[in-house]
């Protein structure tokens, strides 16, 4: 059965099979960032139509500048204007403000949109993690197994674990694996390759092609048979 994975394994195997879902969270977090911007934004003038102008007017009683803070009261002509006190290279903007400075209110018509934001941030961060470290659903759909009776490969699903099957060669009634000794097709090449490797030492070691670093040391070698 496949290993469990690390974090870093299971993050960039999620990289490669869900850049689609990436693309669309980040997608959708740019879309309520821009709703945002647009609901809990001051409403200044270049975005509200004629009657929504009066009614800005009745709103927004401050101007003030969200560089120095400089406050004035409210005109349409310096809505969303550069500030004339600060000097280049500091620039700041005339933003529309219900309440005072000294009234005790900061004076930021943005600051629901900056919480917004962080909030939409964080989610958006906990929406990423999720994607990206949860494990990978890699369990093989198909096992394999070799018949013992008449040696043809057999294929079978995970729903065949621990149950009994009659091979198509030789028609005789065989028990599939449980879920712990399952092979896939991979494994099995594998334990075939270890296999061969295992022989084809032992062989080289009959032969006194390959000698043990103890044999030459005059210490017994355990790959020997034991002598009577």
């Amino acid at each position: 059965m496949p290993k469990q994975k690390s974090f870093g394994q299971r993050v960039l195997a999620n990289l490669k099979k869900k850049v689609v879902q990436l693309l669309l969270a980040t997608a959708l977090l740019g879309g309520i960032v821009w709703g945002s911007a647009r609901l809990l934004g001051p409403k200044t003038l270049d975005r509200v139509d004629t009657a929504g102008q009066a009614r800005a007017k009745e709103e927004y009683k401050y101007l003030i500048c969200n560089s120095c803070k400089l406050e004035v009261l409210y005109t349409a002509e310096l809505d969303n204007h550069t500030c004339p006190k600060c000097q280049p290279p500091k620039v700041g903007y005339l933003m529309p403000s219900k309440t005072s400075i000294k009234s005790g209110g900061d004076g930021n018509p943005w600051r629901r949109y900056n919480v917004a934001v962080a909030i939409e941030a964080v989610l958006y961060l906990a929406l990423i993690y999720y994607l990206l470290s949860r494990p990978v659903d890699e369990t093989p759909t198909e096992f394999v197994l070799t018949c013992l009776h008449c040696g043809l490969s057999l294929q079978y699903k995970p729903d065949g674990f621990d149950q009994y099957a009659i091979c198509p060669g030789c028609e005789q009634v065989i028990k599939l694996p449980d879920e712990d000794e399952a092979m896939t097709r991979e494994d099995q090449e594998h334990v075939r390759e270890m296999t061969i490797l295992t022989a084809m030492e032992l062989d080289l070691r009959k032969s006194g092609t390959i000698v043990d670093a103890d044999a030459e040391n005059g210490e017994p070698n355990p790959h020997d048979a034991p002598r009577g």
